[in-house]
């Protein structure tokens, strides 16, 4: 357990650099539950003795990258523990995407797109997020991000880290993303 007076302290001066506004809540059992961000991280800790003590944080999940089309629906891609998951703001549900890394997201005149990793230097997917079909782009990537213009643009522009005989290589791809 982390002493919460020095916790707090400690979190409280963290604040005023790059931490997110803490967020506070007690379950029904009488837990109570800290949120707060850090760079692209959301932490998590709790109390179980009445906020003597909080546990270690913990990395609950990664910011979101965003996007917003040409009609102004904003989506957004996550990592939830290994989990990556996109949304958008028209009322449908998240949709899992898997147990995957590094996402990323942009939006075209055609609706948004995800690109993610399956691991660290493994085979790099883009999805349109309308459509269940996923395209392979790369076997061997890393640190991919995807850019396009939102209001005309119907082509993507992937980019992404491979290492080739040990040397470190950036790589690009053209993608057109319009139709179904």
């Amino acid at each position: 357990m982390v002493d919460s007076q020095k916790y707090c302290a400690v979190m409280t001066n963290s604040l005023l650099g790059s931490m997110g506004t803490p967020q506070a809540w007690v379950s029904p059992n009488g837990v109570v539950h800290l949120v707060f961000g850090s760079g692209e991280e959301i932490s998590h800790c709790s109390s179980s003795d009445n906020g003597k003590g909080f546990s270690k944080p913990t990395v609950a999940f990664r910011v979101p990258n965003l996007t917003i089309d040409a009609e102004g629906l904003v989506s957004t891609v996550w990592r939830r523990g290994r989990e990556i998951f996109v949304a958008t703001n028209d009322g449908s549900e998240e949709q899992l995407i898997g147990d995957v890394e590094q996402p990323w997201i942009t939006s075209t005149a055609d609706g948004s797109i995800v690109v993610w990793s399956s691991r660290r230097d493994g085979e790099l997917m883009l999805k349109k997020v309308s459509e269940e079909r996923m395209q392979s782009i790369s076997s061997n990537a890393r640190d991919a991000v995807v850019v396009a213009e939102p209001v005309k643009g119907k082509t993507a522009f992937v980019f992404w880290e491979q290492n080739e005989s040990g040397r470190s290589t950036i790589f690009a791809k053209t993608v057109e993303v319009a139709g179904p």
